[in-house]
Formats: C-alpha cells, sequence, structure tokens
C-alpha cells in the first residue's frame, strides 16, 4: 500500500510522469537548474483502460 504524500497517491493511480527525468523537466518549464520543482508534471494513459 501506498504512503499518503500526494507522489505515491498519484503514482498508484497509475499516473505517470511525463519527462523521465527532472533536469528533463526544468529544461522544458525553463527553469534554471538549481531551482526545486516544487510540482511534476504528470499523465493518466486512459488507452490503457480499455485493454
Amino acid at each position: 500500500m501506498c504512503s499518503l504524500s500526494k507522489f505515491f497517491l498519484c503514482k498508484c493511480n497509475g499516473f505517470k510522469f511525463l519527462f523521465s527525468s527532472e533536469e528533463q523537466e526544468r529544461e522544458f518549464r525553463d527553469l534554471k537548474p538549481d531551482r526545486p520543482l516544487n510540482t511534476r508534471l504528470m499523465y493518466f494513459d486512459l488507452i490503457e483502460l480499455l485493454n
């Protein structure tokens, strides 16, 4: 069972990170490398519900 943190709740419900690394996400969002990410972009693949 997952922890009650928002990150784990999203992961347990089938959400996936849009970018595989925080560095890729910083580059996409045009953030400085030393700036922390307070949130991560995630998605849910609805096509997987059909399988």
